[in-house]
């Protein structure tokens, strides 16, 4: 079932009580902000996301501590003794980070692609400078539901996958790590892993979480996922023959996006070059 999400101009204003009800519901798109080296040599060539460490993210750097909780020394309070059960519990977890529309049910490409508001997940200027190198990387659309299930595909194992929207809450935020166990903490994923400071909420972010038994590569392929790449507007054209070709590869379109009067719009590559 869809949630309501049109009954706000954006689901993270959504009070306490409606957004905890949202559930496991899975946006109906998601776009992933990175540098145009990881989307070409990686993503794009490899046809595959890496999911990345929990505990090596740095956004926010000023949760960690929930990560990496420290413990006093008993022979001298107030010393750090050395790193408890948070850092061990959550070294094995693995994170893919995505940004979603104001209204998660939305899908963009379509009869409003080209002229793009920044109720979309691809016209955040802030992810845009912050994740993809000044605007000269680019954001990847994928389809919500296509994506979770490769990523659980290739794991095997749905007790080990969670996904959800962070909950932008000062308090939640800074609470320490719940539960005494790998299997309480991961039980507890979303106080745990899914809640930051409201400082961030711009992003809109939508993540997802696997339990893993070793520290390994977790690689997920994402034919199938993908629908469209956008690159940001200081873009290097030198790098045009390939990203055309991998796109290709995949049957989708790059995208190029722009800024009039300070409005977002995309403009089909293809398009633009044969001008």
């Amino acid at each position: 079932m869809v949630p309501n999400f049109s009954k706000y101009c954006d689901y993270v204003d959504m009070p306490e009580n409606e957004f905890d009800t949202i559930g496991e519901y899975i946006p109906k798109e998601v776009c992933h902000y990175t540098k145009i080296s990881i989307a070409l040599t990686k993503i794009l060539s490899n046809k595959q996301i890496l999911l990345g460490n929990l505990h090596e993210t740095n956004d926010p750097l000023e949760t960690q501590t929930r990560l990496h909780e420290w413990i006093n020394n008993p022979s001298n309070p107030g010393e750090p003794m050395g790193l408890t059960r948070g850092a061990v519990s959550v070294k094995n977890i693995k994170v893919f980070s995505t940004c979603c529309h104001n209204n998660p049910s939305w899908g963009s490409l379509g009869l409003h692609f080209v002229n793009m508001s920044f109720e979309y997940g691809t016209s955040h200027s802030r992810m845009w400078s912050h994740y993809s190198e000044n605007h000269t990387g680019v954001c990847i659309i994928f389809d919500g539901k296509e994506l979770d299930n490769h990523i659980r595909a290739e794991v095997g194992d749905n007790d080990r996958v969670r996904q959800g929207f962070i909950k932008y809450d000062y308090e939640e935020s800074t609470r320490p790590l719940q539960g005494h166990n790998k299997l309480e903490i991961w039980k507890n994923y979303r106080p745990n892993f899914l809640c930051k400071s409201p400082e961030w909420k711009t992003e809109h972010e939508f993540r997802w979480l696997v339990q893993t038994e070793t520290d390994f590569k977790l690689l997920v392929p994402i034919e199938n996922a993908i629908k469209a790449v956008i690159v940001g507007k200081n873009f290097d054209k030198e790098c045009l023959p390939l990203l055309e070709r991998l796109c290709n590869e995949l049957s989708i379109s790059p995208w190029q996006i722009d800024w009039l009067n300070g409005e977002p719009f995309i403009v089909q590559i293809k398009n633009k070059t044969q001008q």
